[in-house]
């Protein structure tokens, strides 16, 4: 969501095309490299956990977001940190789909994952777009939604909490 509405939530309160653009590009580059930091955590603590950990962050970052967009700092920092948490789907994901559906159809249930995020972030973004709801109002759909999305990740941690091999969650460790 954030990938495709931050220049333009940005331009409602910042004026600066180039900063917003250079906010983005920096904001893809910690998509990038905090990949590494979810898939370190993932070792030391848990797939589980750590998606737990992103899906608490992410609305509340989302707050800070939604309600600092004036600040020109604030606004660099949270685009960052959001693009950082979009950055644990692409770490994180794979293995809990392998884990929870099975290896045998893993890219078929992988695709369908990401295909329901699209769908879902288009059908949203541009039903607001055609409805006339404000950026403003649009991110705080997503903050309920994020909470909902962290209260059932909470969910799925304690149900799988009592499975004791996690072989499959830690395939790629040497």
């Amino acid at each position: 969501y954030v990938a495709a509405t931050f220049k333009n939530f940005g331009q409602t309160a910042i004026a600066d095309d180039h900063f917003i653009t250079v906010v983005g590009c920096f904001g893809c580059l910690c998509s990038g490299l905090s990949r590494m930091l979810w898939g370190g955590l993932a070792d030391r603590f848990g797939t589980f956990e750590t998606l737990e950990l992103t899906a608490y962050l992410s609305p509340i970052v989302m707050v800070i977001y939604s309600l600092t967009v004036q600040s020109k700092l604030a606004y660099g920092i949270c685009v960052c940190s959001l693009y950082g948490l979009w950055g644990a789907s692409y770490c994180l994901m794979p293995a809990i789909a392998a884990f929870l559906f099975g290896d045998k159809h893993f890219g078929t249930n992988y695709g369908f994952i990401f295909l329901v995020f699209g769908v879902i972030c288009v059908i949203l973004i541009d039903g607001a777009g055609f409805t006339g709801l404000s950026f403003a109002r649009l991110n705080y759909v997503f903050i309920v939604i994020g909470c909902i999305g962290a209260a059932l990740c909470s969910r799925i941690r304690y149900l799988t909490s009592k499975i004791k091999d996690e072989k499959v969650l830690r395939h790629h460790r040497a």
